[in-house]
């Protein structure tokens, strides 16, 4: 891959830009605003990605389109601002022969992701699932050629609070001397993806598009792979934490989901949480995609958790 553009610059967006450009990839980066601090050895546009103009134009020549935009953390937002959008990109995708590949989550599943794989049934537990589901359903009647990349709960440090709960709610909190939170049980399996490997995934996706969609039914082609992820309890991060920080290893609190579904008459992000209840209370586990065997081994989620906890106590690099 000798050319690729990136549309949005938030915690995925910025660490798929820095991966391209560190392999030599000609990266342009769309944005909303000027203000994003987006690496000089990249073209910057600004452009809204519902403007076909602002995206076949940014995209002119790319081999692949890397759809990192999202909306505000409700169901409500995504159902009416996350279709149009994806059909301008996989529109201007299909007129210039560019493959779109777009990050992806769990919500789908939902209620079915004890032991997720890639040829899974689509499952959703409430509306944001539903949602995602309509979207890939989208991607795959569309004449454009697509992957979808899913991974678990992001961390990593390119992880950012506001989006990873893991960091906002265990690892920031144990590196600050405060008692994790877990709106979860602490005990069972729990899906996690380091932000760099999502980033490779993608990439790797994108540089091997003819072999992942060959055989692929639909006009253009799209498929659902999962990135590589590891399942550790709660616990388990919040006591791995608590040994990075050097602070006295203490027991989560847990958030009973009626008390965050109580929050959500308040915080529309606790009621988004709390309607999740399948993938926070049960078992969760998503089997990495056997195109990713060997190519892609993963970043131990220890290692993880000790770069997000020294970031927070030392601000050292990572």
């Amino acid at each position: 891959m000798r050319t690729a553009t990136v549309i949005g610059y938030g915690q995925i967006g910025a660490r798929i830009v820095a991966d391209l450009l560190r392999q030599g990839v000609e990266t342009t980066v769309v944005t909303r605003s000027a203000g994003a601090s987006v690496p000089d050895a990249a073209r910057h546009v600004i452009g809204d990605a519902g403007r076909r103009d602002d995206v076949a134009g940014a995209a002119a020549g790319a081999e692949a389109i890397f759809a990192c935009f999202h909306t505000g953390y409700d169901a409500r937002l995504w159902a009416d601002v996350l279709p149009g959008l994806e059909q301008v990109v996989l529109d201007v995708a299909a007129e210039q022969s560019s493959v779109v590949i777009f990050p992806e989550s769990t919500y789908a599943f939902a209620a079915q992701a004890e032991e997720l794989r890639d040829d899974a049934a689509f499952a959703p537990a409430e509306d944001k699932g539903r949602v995602r589901q309509q979207l890939m359903e989208a991607r795959s009647a569309h004449p454009a050629r697509a992957l979808s990349v899913l991974a678990g709960d992001l961390v990593g440090p390119d992880a950012v609070p506001g989006t990873s709960v893991v960091r906002m709610m265990i690892t920031d909190r144990v590196a600050a001397g405060r008692r994790p939170i877990v709106p979860a049980d602490p005990d069972v399996p729990h899906a996690l993806t380091d932000i760099a490997d999502l980033s490779a995934a993608m990439i790797h996706s994108a540089e091997h598009v003819e072999e992942l969609l060959e055989g692929m039914p639909g006009a253009g082609g799209h498929r659902l792979l999962i990135a590589p992820s590891q399942a550790p309890t709660l616990r388990d991060v919040g006591e791995r934490a608590a040994r990075v920080a050097g602070r006295p290893v203490a027991a989560p609190w847990v958030l009973p989901h009626g008390v965050l579904r109580a929050a959500g008459l308040v915080s529309r992000t606790a009621l988004e949480l709390a309607r999740l209840q399948p993938i926070w209370w049960r078992r969760c586990v998503l089997v990495p995609s056997g195109e990713f065997a060997g190519a892609l081994p993963g970043t131990p989620w220890r290692r993880s958790v000790e770069q997000m906890v020294r970031q927070s106590v030392e601000g050292a690099p990572v």
